[in-house]
């Protein structure tokens, strides 16, 4: 617990002044707080990391952003919201992930989620991305 909340203040930092390195930092460490207790995580809990996710992934590199879309992507309490904002990431590193792998994503948010794109190459995404549940 007390590693947790020495978090807080970094947290609070890092969203408010910190640089891309020091967000990643601390999404990382974030992720491997969320990923080791997400089965003894309530809703309230989720919610709060939905947040915290949001907040760090809003300037921060594809890399990190795509790390956390693994991470999250196969479990089945991740946060929703984070979860389609990577699902709607133009980068296909990112999405491919969530789309391919999420049990949290209702079949109105794949339905709704933009078709993303390879940047390298400005194709859709190949075959194998799961856009509708069945």
């Amino acid at each position: 617990m007390g590693d947790t909340l020495s978090l807080i203040p970094e947290l609070e930092d890092a969203v408010q002044r910190g640089s891309r390195a020091k967000r990643r930092e601390i999404l990382q460490r974030m992720t491997a707080l969320f990923v080791d207790g997400a089965g003894h995580y309530n809703d309230a809990h989720v919610d709060l990391f939905d947040d915290v996710f949001s907040l760090l992934i809003e300037e921060i590199e594809s890399k990190a952003r795509a790390e956390l879309s693994q991470h999250l992507a196969p479990l089945t309490n991740a946060p929703v919201k984070v979860l389609r904002t990577l699902a709607n990431d133009d980068d296909i590193t990112v999405a491919e992930p969530v789309l391919k792998l999420s049990p949290r994503l209702a079949e109105t948010d794949l339905v709704n989620t933009q078709t993303p794109r390879d940047k390298s190459t400005s194709t859709p995404f190949p075959s194998g991305v799961r856009w509708v549940k069945r």
